[in-house]
């Protein structure tokens, strides 16, 4: 169903289908080919191990050309130059030729090599006698120094990648995130101070004014106009969704703006409108697609050398270099598998049982815990087949689980449940209807929504119980508080009663005497006779006072009576008439607040 053929021998079962690159088939074993694109859709391809050959619709060899090649490039006007240990190399429509190269050369490694638009020769050189950059310009070799290089020449100060681009500029890349670009005799050095952040620089590729630059720890792009030798360019990154681009060796932008890319973790497209998103959004993570063993990857891209491990052939194949061989594509045609998963739901594991994923599975009461398996059948690459998953009742969206292929739940509550899984194959083609079971989990009796009710009953009961209760307290103790005042009242007007009473009606006992001998003598005294008055009023008044102080909380009227009997003394002797009405059931209130009442209306 997916294109692929399956033999069973008596030594197992194979698989043989089309892989998205195609692998090359070498004569004879091969170790970190460098590659340079030829004419008609041919590729160069020499290593330290065999002969060179050309690869086209078979592979040919070509002697000629001794082993031992650990650099390959086609120029501007389609010549192949190789060179290594044996030498360099160089053909343009008919057999490679020996170049003869300087006495610093000789025994020289030749680590890069370029042409640039005005006929001269760039080489990158590692050898015992001369490090560093060799040009050819009418025929004459000299050195090329680059600010920061030592005399003697190190590591650091050997470049890794020698680029010529069509505007007449040179690139050098460098360790220690060090990029050369030389215009004419100009050299303007960028560096981490600039932003450029990519480690050891192992990759450059320019198409228009873009300029890539790719290393151990990343991939960065900046535009570069004419004059841009004289302005600090604005390096940006390229991450994806897949992660960090490692140890990228070789980079190509397509003519319909895809970015690939070949590294440590295999081969990567990232499709040129993500890019450009990534660019426009610097939190954005732009989608990618990465290829391995599966699609015809084998191995990762040379780390070391030869660079670059990326080239795009003369016909828009792209060629990809690994450890131990050569893969192309076409990017126009890469095979893609169409054929959506079908998706099963294989069993449901809750509380130490299993239950056939078929219908609606009901689980006993109280399970809380559950584990459901799944599976797609894609048997193309089924450990790139993607999921996703949702618990309807639970989940409110859908769980991106990558190739997980089992589903737990836990802390679940009664009720029903519905899970939902699909699946996307190798390609992202993705299955929307899926697979799915319904569960049900039964409540227990106090999980039902009648013993919530007798609850919330119970609960509303306590509450107006504990209201109650704390206003008889309340009650009780202002209660407490009006006796405790009354108390002292009470001894208040013990004292009053045993003193100021008995001295008042000793007084008025004897203005009484006296005022009975003073009219037997003198007539009429008015005068004495109103001081005996006043004084039995106050006496009256004082005893009323201490009357109403040794009240107990018992004894206390009401306030209508009380108001009733204010009137009519206040109103004793006059023509007005006060009567007093109430209404509804008698009530006491605190006698602090009757009290003051009872003063206002007296008032």
């Amino acid at each position: 169903r997916e294109g692929s053929v399956w033999l069973g021998t008596d030594g197992g079962l194979d698989q043989f289908r089309v892989t998205k690159l195609t692998p090359v088939a070498w004569p004879h074993p091969v170790l970190m080919p460098a590659i340079a694109a030829g004419d008609g859709g041919t590729v160069w391809a020499g290593s330290k191990r065999g002969p060179m050959v050309a690869i086209g619709d078979r592979v040919a060899l070509h002697p000629e050309v001794p082993a031992g090649i650990i650099c390959a490039y086609r120029d501007l006007d389609g010549g192949v130059w190789l060179g290594g240990p044996a030498g360099l190399w160089h053909a343009r429509g008919g057999p490679f030729a020996r170049v003869a190269l300087p006495v610093e050369a000789v025994r020289s490694d030749v680590q890069a090599i370029a042409r640039s638009r005005d006929g001269a020769l760039w080489l990158s050189v590692r050898g015992d006698a001369y490090r560093g950059i060799l040009r050819r310009r009418d025929g004459v070799w000299e050195r090329f120094g680059v600010p920061g290089d030592s005399a003697r020449g190190s590591a650091v100060d050997l470049a890794l990648v020698v680029v010529a681009d069509s505007a007449g500029r040179l690139w050098l890349g460098y360790m220690q995130d060090r990029l050369a670009l030389v215009t004419d005799d100009t050299v303007r050095v960028y560096s981490a101070a600039d932003g450029l952040h990519v480690g050891t620089v192992t990759a450059v590729h320019v198409r228009g004014t873009r300029v890539w630059v790719g290393g151990e720890t990343g991939v960065m792009v900046f535009d570069v106009a004419p004059g841009h030798a004289g302005r600090a360019p604005r390096f940006q990154p390229i991450v994806t969704a897949g992660g960090v681009l490692r140890g990228v060796t070789g980079i190509v932008e397509t003519a319909d703006g895809d970015l690939w890319l070949n590294g440590a973790d295999g081969v990567v497209r990232v499709p040129s409108a993500e890019w450009q998103h990534g660019l426009r959004d610097p939190a954005y993570r732009a989608r990618d697609e990465r290829f391995d063993f599966h699609d015809g990857v084998d191995g990762p891209a040379p780390q070391v050398r030869p660079f670059p491990s990326l080239i795009a052939g003369t016909d828009g194949r792209l060629w990809f270099s690994t450890e131990s061989g050569v893969a192309w594509v076409d990017p126009a045609h890469i095979q893609r598998n169409t054929m959506p998963p079908p998706v099963r739901i294989r069993t449901l594991d809750a509380g130490g049982q299993r239950y056939a994923a078929a219908g609606r599975v009901t689980l006993p009461p109280r399970t809380t815990a559950l584990s459901i398996a799944y599976t797609a059948l894609s048997l193309a690459a089924p450990d790139r087949v993607r999921f996703r998953y949702q618990l309807v009742g639970l989940d409110t969206a859908w769980q991106d689980v990558g190739t997980r292929r089992e589903a737990i739940y836990t802390n679940l509550g009664p009720g029903s449940y519905r899970f939902r899984v699909i699946a996307a194959n190798d390609d992202g083609v993705w299955n929307a209807a899926g697979a799915m079971l319904d569960v049900d989990i039964p409540p227990t009796f106090v999980q039902t929504r009648a013993f919530l009710a007798l609850c919330a009953a119970a609960a509303a009961g306590a509450l107006y119980l504990l209201v109650q209760w704390r206003h008889r307290e309340a009650a009780r103790a202002l209660r407490a508080q009006y006796d405790a005042i009354l108390a002292e009242r009470m001894r208040v007007a013990r004292e009053l009663h045993d003193t100021l009473l008995s001295d008042v009606a000793g007084i008025t006992m004897r203005l009484d005497a006296a005022t009975h001998d003073a009219t037997r003598q003198m007539g009429d005294v008015a005068w004495l006779a109103d001081l005996r008055d006043q004084a039995r009023r106050t006496l009256n008044d004082t005893r009323r006072a201490v009357g109403e102080m040794r009240t107990s909380s018992a004894d206390l009227i009401s306030l209508g009576a009380q108001l009733a009997d204010a009137a009519r003394r206040i109103f004793a002797g006059t023509d007005v008439r006060a009567r007093v009405e109430s209404t509804g059931r008698a009530r006491g209130y605190p006698p602090a607040v009757e009290a003051e009442l009872l003063r206002i209306a007296t008032e």
